[in-house]
């Protein structure tokens, strides 16, 4: 009993006391610590949980960083960011606590799917693609916003080809919550300067998995 409740004040809010049921066919991706699975019989959710290999609490460190970080964005602009998904809370798993996601609405006549997954079935051009990416990082910069990880699995362009909107569903805030994690979300400057840095030192590889979608793909 002690240790639940030493979780659940880690945590914060549960989105569902229940356990829930992750099966293979529902799996949606996979990170380097963390998986995503569609939510069971609601399917506009979505569950990240820590990769088996990794203790749970190790594997989420991540996802404890984006809460913080969204939930200081909606007091420090008033509204939750557009290019973020919305969190929602915790659920008890198999793979241990899950923290729940909106899902991202897809591109126009698609079903939710990444830049990586677009460019793999050519949907999307890679010149679409390249300036997709230009436009979310301009937006991430100009608005003081962290992002870590540009990975084209991570973004999910959503609304159609003429007006195409690029979301971030991971990699958002620092990969770690603590003292660093704060300096650098919460200092509008540094925070620019984060993402910027990470984007300079990403950017070539980004590119590469543009003109070839099998170039850093997690399996």
């Amino acid at each position: 009993m002690f240790s639940e409740m030493l979780i659940s004040k880690k945590i914060g809010s549960w989105f569902d006391p229940d356990t829930i049921r992750l099966e293979e066919h529902l799996l949606l991706g996979r990170g380097s610590k963390r998986l995503c699975f569609a939510f069971p019989g609601k399917p506009d959710l979505r569950v990240k949980v820590s990769r088996p290999d990794y203790h749970w609490q190790v594997g989420q460190k991540q996802s404890f960083a984006e809460v913080s970080y969204l939930d200081y964005l909606a007091r420090r602009d008033g509204k939750a960011p557009e290019i973020f998904p919305e969190s929602l809370g915790w659920v008890n798993t198999g793979y241990g606590p899950g923290l729940v996601m909106e899902k991202v609405a897809g591109l126009e006549g698609f079903p939710s799917m990444s830049l990586r997954q677009l460019l793999e079935v050519g949907v999307i051009t890679p010149e679409a693609a390249t300036a997709a990416m230009h436009e979310l990082k301009a937006y991430v910069v100009g608005h003081g916003l962290v992002v870590s990880d540009w990975n084209v699995d991570n973004v999910i362009p959503s609304g159609n080809m003429d007006t195409l909107k690029p979301m971030i569903i991971d990699g958002f805030g620092m990969k770690e919550p603590g003292v660093k994690n704060t300096i650098f979300t919460r200092i509008r400057y540094l925070a620019r300067y984060r993402s910027q840095r990470s984007w300079e030192r990403q950017c070539r590889k980004v590119e590469k998995s543009i003109l070839d979608p099998t170039v850093g793909k997690i399996r």
